[in-house]
């Protein structure tokens, strides 16, 4: 930074002029008051002049005067201009000292003559601190007093030599003295300059960190309240929302719970990175559709959202038309790469605050509306009702009751067949599980193997159902001859590392060979979260000779391609596949086959319920069919199969 140096000596200048003037002319007045009394009558001409000059001094002085508040922008060059003025006022008073001392000395009172010498190095002295703002002119103005003086007191009919050398030694201490006040007083300018640059830069510096503290102070509160992946708000924005608009006098309003259906497929089938493009774009679509009378949107959970919304009581639409319209947003494909999937959300709604008037609560009554809609199908809405606290309920007898159910004797097994689509003989026997609760009747496997699953009790149970198929059909294939028996997997049962080691174990104990077991996985077994150990179980397997299915195919996020990968054996088509009778299923249908049998795999349709079906699936080249058609599923026999979609109705043979 530059220091106005000039601009702030002309400050000095312009504060030391009046008083220097004033002792100036006072010592004037004095002197020629004490000259007079003597009888020298010259000096009341020479106090003229120097009245006349203080003021034209004066007048010009109030001419060229710079304010205070104007000093702050006056140029330098402007400051020079006025320092040399006044600077040149002060050598004219000088040169009228110089006028006095020459007359004044040469009286021959010795008294006037000291006097004159005492006023004159006085008034020199006084230049060495009064005039330090100028450098030059200060030291001149102590030359013009003190040389002439000097040379007259040499000169004079009664020289005093040695008083004009101390003069001359006086002059040579006061341009010493001058020259050090005119540095000191340069060199403070510019130290305060300096100081002024560096508060300047202090506070600017200030400025810039509290500028940053502020701006990170917001990032930090937007990062603490708002989602980083979607943008949307988190918990602690949501509740921060939901607070205020309570406080603002907010009186009704939906909240709308959505529970992404199958997402940890995609970001198992596609990787995380698909998954979390998928988060995005379905952020996206429910602030396209609800940003408008939202209260907040956030994002709850990992593939979990939530959906504020002000929604008075008088509303003319019923808050399913919202909901319905967050489905249709959500059900239009995403592509992702080369990829295509789709995403479904189960809604579950909740009013406030008739519902609940606690943000926590409501939430909690909607969470439990979407697993009603996820319980009845997925992909669908339901309004929160007081009943589904006792699924709720039924959820958590079925978790705490699941462990003495396997030894109590409340489960059990039910075998579908599985034949031949070319001649109806049985191949295989479908292990099914069930189980009668004794107060909650007869439970779903969908239902209690999904608790299962939650409440990591899927591999106890998984291992009973394995010991039990395997006991069971080892005794009917000791009478019947052999059979396949397959069972159910789960994912998690593959991620134990003994579990081959106990299918072996069990195979073993029941004297059956590795060929008679089958192990259906379904396509989440595709994941490449978990891949790795997922095949090297499988892998384990079938290099034992066990044989390996892919069940319910086509439901996944698999890649066709991968079954290359896999040692698969068998793939199931999907009974939702079978049931639906279109061109475009029959094309899905047609293509798996296709693909499955370049890859040697043998094709089972699951769900066959009529002889069309049954024909159908057939001249596409299915190998195996499993359904209603032959026989629900019940006890480990060959009674009651039928395959009529063969030449006339004709009993299936058994194995045997």
């Amino acid at each position: 930074m530059t220091i106005p140096l000039k601009r702030n000596l002309l400050a000095v200048a312009q504060r030391n002029y009046y008083p220097s003037l004033f002792v100036n002319f006072s010592a004037s007045v004095g002197i020629a008051l004490i000259f007079a009394e003597a009888g020298e009558s010259w000096v009341w001409t020479w106090l003229g002049l120097v009245t006349t000059m203080t003021v034209a001094r004066i007048v010009w002085f109030e001419a060229i005067e710079v304010k205070a508040a104007e000093l702050e922008t006056l140029e330098e060059g402007e400051a020079i201009w006025r320092l040399r003025h006044l600077a040149a006022g002060t050598l004219c008073g000088a040169a009228l000292w110089m006028v006095f001392t020459w007359y004044g000395l040469a009286v021959a009172d010795q008294r006037q003559q000291y006097t004159a010498c005492i006023i004159a190095t006085a008034m020199a002295a006084g230049a060495v601190g009064v005039l330090a703002q100028y450098p030059v002119a200060g030291r001149f103005y102590i030359l013009m007093i003190i040389l002439p003086a000097s040379a007259r007191l040499v000169t004079n009919a009664e020289p005093e030599p040695i008083l004009a050398l101390l003069g001359l030694i006086f002059a040579g201490v006061m341009l010493s003295g001058h020259r050090a006040n005119s540095k000191v007083l340069m060199d403070s300018i510019r130290l305060r300059g300096r100081n002024a640059a560096l508060v300047e830069e202090v506070m600017r510096t200030n400025q810039d960190l509290e500028r940053r503290v502020t701006e990170r102070t917001r990032t930090l509160s937007r990062q603490a309240h708002q989602d980083q992946l979607t943008g949307l708000a988190n918990r602690r924005g949501l509740r921060r929302s939901f607070a205020n608009w309570v406080a603002d006098g907010g009186s009704s309003a939906k909240l709308l719970f959505l529970d992404l259906d199958r997402f940890k497929q995609i970001n198992d089938g596609f990787g995380h990175a698909a998954g979390d493009e998928v988060l995005r774009t379905v952020a996206m679509r429910i602030r396209r559709v609800c940003g408008r009378d939202a209260v907040e949107l956030a994002r709850w959970g990992g593939d979990e959202f939530i959906c504020l919304v002000k929604w008075p009581d008088d509303q003319s639409c019923s808050i399913g038309s919202l909901a319905d319209a967050i489905s249709q947003a959500l059900a239009e494909p995403i592509k992702i790469d080369d990829m295509i999937c789709q995403s479904m959300a189960s809604i579950g709604i909740a009013a406030y605050p008739q519902d609940a008037t606690d943000l926590e609560e409501l939430i909690n009554r909607a969470d439990l509306a979407s697993c009603e809609a996820k319980r009845q199908g997925r992909g669908q809405y339901r309004i929160y009702d007081r009943c589904f606290a006792e699924a709720l309920e039924r959820q958590a007898t079925i978790a705490r009751d699941l462990d003495e159910a396997m030894t109590n004797g409340e489960l059990s097994l039910a075998y579908q067949p599985i034949v031949s689509a070319r001649s109806g003989e049985l191949q295989a026997f479908e292990a099914l599980l069930r189980w009668q609760h004794p107060d909650l009747g007869m439970i779903p496997p969908d239902e209690f193997v999904a608790v299962a699953e939650e409440t990591d009790q899927i591999g106890p149970l998984g291992r009973w159902v394995i010991e039990r198929a395997c006991g069971e059909v080892s005794r009917w294939i000791a009478v019947n001859g052999p059979v396949r028996i397959a069972v159910n997997v789960s994912v998690r049962q593959l991620l134990v590392d003994s579990f081959a080691s106990h299918v072996m174990e069990t195979l073993e104990h029941y004297r059956l060979r590795p060929a008679d077991l089958e192990i259906e996985v379904t396509e989440s077994a595709f994941a490449s979260s978990h891949e790795a150990q997922v095949l090297l179980a499988l892998r384990a397997l079938d290099d034992a000779g066990v044989t390996i299915a892919i069940d319910d195919f086509g439901t996944g996020y698999s890649s066709l391609s991968r079954l290359k990968d896999y040692p698969v054996h068998r793939l199931k088509i999907d009974r939702s596949f079978v049931a639906d009778e279109s061109d475009k299923t029959r094309s899905v249908i047609e293509a798996a086959v296709l693909i499955a049998k370049r890859y040697g795999l043998a094709i089972v349709a699951e769900g066959i319920e009529t002889t069309e079906q049954a024909r159908l699936i057939a001249s596409m080249g299915a190998d195996e069919f499993q359904g209603y058609l032959i026989r629900r599923p019940g006890l480990l026999t060959v009674s009651g199969l039928t395959a009529p979609w063969l030449d006339g109705p004709k009993s299936a043979r058994s194995a045997a």
